[in-house]
């Protein structure tokens, strides 16, 4: 495979972030447009879990091919760094430098692929820890539906708002949904976070230099982003939570890409800021209420997650009967700290079923619910 990898008409030197790795001199790029080109090489299912992996180690672990091999180790997959190294140069796990196939892949093709699903779904880690792997709820399927709508070239309003009390699962579908779809991308705000950070922040998840100055950035982005793409700003309320100055040259950066582009830009609020970000006074901010239809065009979440979306998490988890324990399952759902606090007890019973090499069932999670209890906690007193 060539070094000067195109799409569109565009070499990589024009848009590549790169990471050198200085050990084993490799340079390896992260970028999308080298990604599926790297991919091709790579047969079938492994191709997309190629797409998928090499992404996530971009956007989490930042390139860092020492932190992908730790990532990777805990999960038991140890391989060494220059082994990971080679794989994410190119894609050469089964070619050489020159696009030849080697007489034997690096790593052998179904090892490779349980090393991918392993880190992508955390499957060891649930087995000897007990977590939970992502389950598409019905708040899913109404996140993933909104913001498809939204994406659909004929729209007029690609301006959209989900607005939703913590712990609904929010943003663990707005990672999953970028990382299942190269034309999502999800940004984290917090209030520290300036504008040109948030910048810097939706840059790089495009695959452009984070060294790059301001300007060239917001070009090279432009470049980027189009009708087709999306970019999620989770948490938007917290640019506003020290100093309402930060938000109106954020929207307006948002304006201006979404402007130039075409492209849709959704933004994830609590609904105790809805009023303080879309006050009724405000002229400038009734723009971006019309660029979603109207307040009456944002997506509303449930205030409690509905309780089929116990069940299904259940369900995933191998409780074969979690239908017929659905009030539990809802108790469970509903305490306060919502679907966190459901996670959390349910990792602690799936963690007792697997040390006893059993099957998740409805006694092991009452008995993982009564064991937070207050009296269990001081000791029946």
């Amino acid at each position: 495979m060539s070094d000067k990898i195109k799409s569109n008409g565009t070499s990589a030197d024009e848009t590549r972030p790169v990471v050198m790795d200085t050990e084993n001199k490799i340079t390896i790029f992260w970028d999308d447009a080298h990604i599926d080109a790297e991919a091709a090489f790579f047969p079938g299912e492994l191709a997309d879990l190629y797409r998928r992996v090499k992404r996530k180690c971009r956007d989490d672990l930042g390139g860092d091919m020492g932190r992908v091999r730790d990532e990777f180790a805990k999960l038991g997959a140890s391989r060494d760094k220059t082994t990971w190294s080679r794989i994410f140069k190119q894609g050469r796990w089964n070619h050489d430098g020159e696009g030849n196939p080697l007489p034997s892949p690096i790593v052998a093709k179904q090892k490779l692929m349980e090393d991918f699903q392993s880190f992508l779904n955390q499957t060891r880690v649930e087995l000897l820890r007990g977590r939970l792997p992502f389950s598409k709820t019905l708040v899913w399927d109404l996140i993933q539906l909104y913001i498809f709508k939204k994406m659909r070239p004929e729209r007029v309003n690609k301006f959209g708002v989900i607005t939703g009390p913590t712990g609904l699962q929010k943003s663990a579908c707005f990672k999953e949904l970028a990382l299942q779809n190269t034309n999502i991308k999800h940004v984290e705000c917090t209030e520290e976070m300036s504008v040109n950070q948030i910048i810097s922040l939706v840059a790089y998840k495009y695959g452009i230099s984070m060294y790059c100055n301001s300007t060239e950035k917001r070009f090279r982005l432009m470049e980027q982003f189009g009708p087709d793409k999306a970019i999620i700003f989770d948490n938007t309320q917290d640019l506003q939570s020290k100093s309402a100055d930060k938000l109106q040259p954020f929207l307006k950066f948002c304006r201006w890409l979404q402007d130039e582009r075409g492209g849709t830009i959704i933004h994830s609020i609590t609904p105790e800021q809805e009023e303080s970000i879309f006050p009724k006074e405000s002229v400038f901010m009734e723009q971006f209420e019309g660029r979603a239809g109207g307040k009456e065009g944002f997506l509303r979440l449930p205030d409690q997650n509905p309780k089929q979306d116990f069940v299904t998490i259940a369900s995933d988890l191998g409780m074969r009967d979690a239908k017929r324990h659905e009030d539990l399952l809802k108790k469970i759902g509903t305490l306060r700290g919502r679907i966190r606090t459901f996670y959390e007890i349910l990792q602690e019973a799936k963690s007792a079923a697997d040390a006893d090499k059993s099957r998740l069932t409805a006694e092991y999670i009452e008995a993982a619910y009564e064991d937070r209890q207050p009296a269990k906690r001081e000791g029946g007193k």
